[in-house]
């Protein structure tokens, strides 16, 4: 499948709503070599949460951050909160909880492009995984990022590929996204196409 290879996605929330409602709710998870995700207003939700059917994008985006890679690269999750930063909060708090409370470990990244003047800095560090959390402001780019990752890990290797991974000059499988209802047409008698008739 033409998703299988791709390793860096550009979706907003409408159409990862039909991403997950016209191939499968979990399309992220069926993308093997998936590693970063841009994304427009669209946040993890619910820590280590499902993506089955009926879901919420939050926590079908939430599941694939959780979900280890075999690599041990960490997956990349870039959003962009201009204009609509009031769930970044809560985000974080959600992300931190289920980093608390886990009994197994994964890696990530997590860029959020936004101002917050009430957040603060964090290191968090959970014995039972050996990881640590951490919640920084970069100044440079005016971003919050939080890093997950072993207690102990190559410094240097963890900075190259978290550069790679914020860099797209370095991401040649770029899938971008971007249709309409009216762009392909009803696919059952419960989901009319919203094109207008002539």
């Amino acid at each position: 499948m033409m998703l299988h290879s791709r390793s860096y996605f550009m979706v907003n929330v409408d159409n990862f709503s039909k991403l997950r409602r016209h191939l499968s709710p979990d399309v992220l998870r069926d993308c093997a070599n998936l590693r970063l995700i841009d994304s427009v207003y669209l946040y993890p939700a619910g820590g280590a949460a499902d993506d089955s059917l009926g879901t919420s994008n939050g926590k079908a985006l939430s599941k694939w951050l959780h979900t280890p890679r075999g690599d041990g690269r960490p997956k990349v999750l870039k959003c962009n909160a201009w204009r609509l930063s009031y769930g970044v909060t809560k985000t974080f708090e959600e992300l931190k909880k289920a980093f608390v409370n886990a009994s197994s470990s994964v890696s990530y990244v997590v860029r959020v492009d936004a101002y917050f003047g009430h957040m603060e800095p964090f290191v968090v560090e959970n014995r039972a995984t050996r990881e640590c959390l951490t919640l920084h402001h970069a100044r440079r780019v005016d971003a919050w990022i939080m890093e997950r990752g072993p207690i102990g890990r190559d410094e240097q290797q963890w900075a190259v590929w978290a550069r790679e991974a914020m860099e797209k000059k370095n991401w040649p499988n770029l899938l971008q996204f971007e249709f309409e209802d009216r762009d392909i047409g009803p696919l059952s008698p419960d989901e009319p196409s919203t094109s207008k008739s002539k």
